[in-house]
């Protein structure tokens, strides 16, 4: 078996093939060589939806190249079970982007709540706390201190 720093030191994600998916070697494997390259196409390699987004948010956040962003998956288009993908891809969109938009897709639930929480004190943003509902409180409060 191949080892992941093997594929790591090679930059090929086919060497990645060869890593074992037990405890997702396989995801980190992959997603090294994306974050490397800057390349999210790399990750669609990886077959579980939850590791694959995860691949996603990991080289968007710490890719320097702003088009890789662009190229992000579609939230609409990811599981809602077992799993609720759409939400956590739609939180960490506005996080990364520091867009309130990706909260209002949220509807006005606890998620969506707790986005325009995290995303007001991420961006200092007091106006994100009045759309914060049952944190609304909580986020002032955060900001003030």
């Amino acid at each position: 078996m191949i080892g992941v720093e093997f594929a790591n030191k090679k930059g090929d994600a086919e060497y990645c093939n060869y890593v074992s998916s037990i405890y997702g070697e396989h995801k980190t494997c992959v997603t090294n060589i994306a974050i490397k390259k800057s390349n999210l196409d790399l990750c669609n390699n990886i077959p579980l939806d939850v590791r694959r987004f995860d691949c996603y948010n990991e080289v968007a956040l710490k890719s320097e190249d702003k088009l890789t962003y662009s190229q992000l998956a579609d939230c609409e288009n990811l599981q809602e079970k077992p799993i609720n993908l759409k939400l956590y891809c739609y939180k960490s969109y506005a996080s990364i982007f520091e867009d309130p938009a990706y909260c209002d897709k949220l509807g006005m639930g606890t998620k969506a709540a707790e986005c325009y929480r995290d995303l007001s004190v991420k961006t200092n943003n007091a106006d994100l706390c009045k759309k914060a509902g049952e944190y609304t409180e909580e986020c002032n409060k955060e900001l003030s201190s």
